[in-house]
């Protein structure tokens, strides 16, 4: 039985991609939600994840840039966008 992922490295790395993606705009969420004035717990691992998935994606979308160009595209825009956004909010 052949499988996505037992086919090539690509479809491992459609995974990843999806992976990261949801967890980046998943813990950039977070991170617009959360108040950073009460020093919760929680907004500390929104933030290890937010970044956990910053260089995974960074690092997934330039293994797929020749392979799959769309999702390369959509990931250094979700990069770009979601970083940009968290920047510019202040922080109190």
């Amino acid at each position: 039985m052949r499988t996505c992922l037992a086919d090539s490295h690509r479809g491992l790395f459609y995974v990843l991609f999806w992976l990261f993606e949801t967890l980046l705009i998943a813990s950039g969420t977070a991170l617009a939600v959360i108040d950073p004035r009460r020093g919760l717990l929680v907004s500390d691992a929104a933030g290890l994840t937010f970044w956990f998935a910053f260089v995974g994606l960074f690092t997934a979308s330039f293994v797929l840039r020749r392979a799959a160009r769309r999702l390369a595209v959509i990931a250094w825009w979700t990069l770009f966008v979601v970083f940009w956004g968290l920047a510019a909010m202040p922080v109190l």
